[in-house]
């Protein structure tokens, strides 16, 4: 059998990238459909009003969940430059906001694929962009569980339970990112070949080693800072969105802010260890479970609820301005390079 063609190759990646966009947009589909139902049977049982929505606040969520992505992005970009990926910045935070999409598609899998995909065509090792969403990924959640613990600890230390799971929680995902665990597990899957190494040296030894010396302590201690931020400014979302709901708490600013901060993290740690799309249930349990702390259950059923239309509708935002907004620019790129041709080689 022959090998297919070029223009063959060329028609199969378009099919692939396709059928990979038409699975995500099913599945988010069926999550803006589930969290829109349940929405209904709370206004159905008269616990809430679609009128008591506040517009500004509902602004303000969306903008808040957007922005609490970045410091993340921003990590993922120093990772792909530490194992020698030349990517540039737009194209990372693209990959990184637009793969979030893949969390909706059953196994988890398909945000590495996506992010791996995008970078790939930025001119990454897609690989080594894996080795990066890996990294990014278990370091957030590590982080989340770690603010988690300690905001329980000194301000909700009734809840025991809940400070025991996070803190078991910090070794799952915590301890592969620690430079020497995460040097190992590249060695165990054969990953970290020549793009990451000066020395050209082959041996599984040798290759652990140098993803070691790349993704070090300073780099985890900055992936730990940034997602410090990320997580708070996702807190600070949950609180907007209590507001936009029309609810409010006579416990005070703080523990408004606490309370959504531990409650965004052990929301999105439990359902990312949960394997479930999107943390489907889970997330949502856990969000009003926590949230009951500082609020009456109708008021935490409705935030629940909202606070997952409010993180999708983010979500697909921003992915649709960042697409179109790299779609334009490769439009003129072309033009451009046409013009060039034709008006032919300069004297």
């Amino acid at each position: 059998m022959s090998p297919p063609t070029p223009v063959a190759k060329r028609r199969l990646k378009l099919v692939l990238r396709f059928a990979m966009l038409a699975l995500v947009a099913w599945f988010v589909h069926r999550a803006v459909l589930s969290g829109w139902q349940k929405l209904e049977e709370r206004i159905a049982a008269g616990e809430w009003s679609i009128s008591r929505l506040r517009w500004a606040w509902l602004i303000g969520a969306v903008t808040l969940y957007s922005l609490a992505q970045l410091p993340c992005g921003l990590f993922f970009h120093q990772i792909l430059d530490r194992l020698g990926q030349r990517v540039s910045l737009a194209a990372t935070i693209r990959a990184f906001y637009i793969g979030h999409l893949g969390k909706y598609v059953p196994g988890k899998a398909m945000v590495v694929v996506m992010r791996s995909v995008m970078l790939a065509q930025a001119g990454a090792h897609a690989g080594l962009a894996a080795v990066a969403v890996f990294y990014e990924t278990l370091t957030m959640m590590a982080v989340g569980a770690i603010m988690s613990t300690i905001i329980i600890a000194f301000c909700y230390p009734q809840h025991s339970q809940w400070l025991l799971g996070a803190a078991a929680m910090i070794g799952i995902t915590g301890l592969p990112t620690f430079p020497p665990v995460f040097a190992q597990i590249m060695k165990r899957m054969k990953i970290g070949r020549g793009p990451t190494a000066d020395d050209g040296a082959n041996d599984d030894d040798a290759r652990a080693n140098e993803v070691a010396r790349r993704i070090h302590f300073g780099t985890m201690l900055r992936g730990w800072a940034l997602n410090t931020i990320a997580w708070i400014v996702m807190g600070m979302s949950i609180w907007a969105t209590v507001r936009a709901a029309g609810f409010a708490s006579d416990r005070g600013l703080w523990a408004e802010l606490t309370v959504g901060t531990v409650a965004a993290a052990l929301s999105v740690v439990i359902g990312f260890l949960s394997f479930i799309p999107g943390g489907f249930g889970v997330r949502d349990g856990v969000l009003f479970a926590v949230l009951t702390w500082n609020y009456d259950e109708a008021t935490a059923m409705v935030t629940a609820i909202l606070v997952r239309l409010v993180w999708l509708v983010a979500e697909l935002l921003v992915s649709v301005i960042l697409y179109k907004s790299a779609a334009g620019p490769g439009l003129d790129e072309l033009r451009r390079r046409q013009s060039s041709t034709a008006s032919g080689p300069p004297p």
